[in-house]
């Protein structure tokens, strides 16, 4: 295949459509393919994704992110970022679970030890949780690929606890969100046995400022510190603290691409069996909002979960 014919076969993909050749095709061509690729998501970055909206099955700026970040492409890193700072939902109608799943990893892949962009995401408060959360995540893929020591992360973490907690002290009310990205700071100062931040913990668990659903409570997290202390362990990766794999691999199992099975017939002289269907909720429920479970609890802390 030519790059431009892997750069068409990669347009647009679905059940049964899965484009193994296009991508293999694209990783055995890598200096040819990149600047095809660049040129996808600067031109989808620079409309906000609507040619990718406007075209039904379309999945080239995807690909595009799977292989750019197999590949390691530094120049792909501003790009990255900015996808992150695109308003409200757009990153999720874009790249749907991908931003909880593989952003994290395909960031760290890109960056090659430079934290500046991740950090800019981060300490941004306007952007949607989950983009912050995932740049904390890449933090850890550099710790847990040795592009990042102990001493420089827990350095950064504490940079990001101490401004946050003088914004707290200072009257700036705290968001949902906030905590959210709290709780994820201290799961992974937890995780690297980061003992010099315990105190910056602490005075966030007293001032309400994390999250303890996804983080366990103060006394949780005094517990497994100290558990460090007295019998250090290796530190042992996180789901997904590693750098992204061949695409035609990681997306070959997604459900979206599998051929639907065509159900067996049936035989008209037994009595059909009636099955409870579960109930969906007929629009897109935000992270934040009530699970239409009904059980009470804001979506991404329940079904969303």
């Amino acid at each position: 295949m030519t790059p431009n014919e892997i750069f068409e076969a990669l347009a647009t993909a679905g059940p049964g459509r899965f484009p193994r050749t296009a991508l293999i095709a694209a990783v055995e061509q890598r200096e040819t393919v990149t600047p095809l690729l660049l040129d996808e998501l600067r031109r989808q970055l620079d409309a906000e994704f609507e040619p990718a909206f406007a075209t039904k099955d379309y999945w080239r700026h995807i690909f595009a992110l799977y292989l750019l970040a197999y590949f390691r492409e530094p120049a792909a890193y501003p790009l990255f970022v900015q996808m992150g700072t695109l308003p409200g939902e757009t990153l999720f109608d874009a790249i749907g679970d991908t931003v909880t799943e593989g952003y994290k990893g395909q960031l760290a892949a890109v960056c090659h030890g430079d934290t500046r962009g991740l950090e800019r995401l981060i300490e941004d408060p306007t952007l949607n949780e989950y983009v912050r959360t995932a740049a904390i995540g890449a933090l850890e893929v550099l710790f847990a690929i040795g592009e990042l020591d102990r001493d420089a992360l827990q350095d950064r973490l504490g940079r990001f606890a101490r401004r946050w907690l003088d914004e707290a002290e200072a009257g700036e009310a705290p968001t949902d969100a906030t905590a959210w990205v709290w709780a994820t700071l201290v799961w992974l100062a937890a995780a690297i046995d980061a003992q010099a931040l315990v105190p910056l913990v602490r005075r966030a668990f007293e001032l309400e400022l994390v999250d303890t659903w996804f983080a366990g409570g103060a006394e949780r997290f005094e517990q497994v510190m100290a558990e460090h202390r007295n019998h250090p362990q290796p530190y042992e990766p996180s789901h997904g603290a590693r750098l992204p794999g061949h695409p035609a691999d990681e997306l070959a199992r997604w459900y979206c691409f599998q051929t639907p099975v065509e159900p067996k017939p049936t035989n008209p002289d037994r009595h059909p069996v009636v099955r409870q269907v579960p109930l969906r909720a007929a629009t897109k429920v935000g992270r934040n909002d009530p699970c239409p479970c009904g059980s009470g609890k804001k979506y991404k802390k329940c079904c969303g979960g």
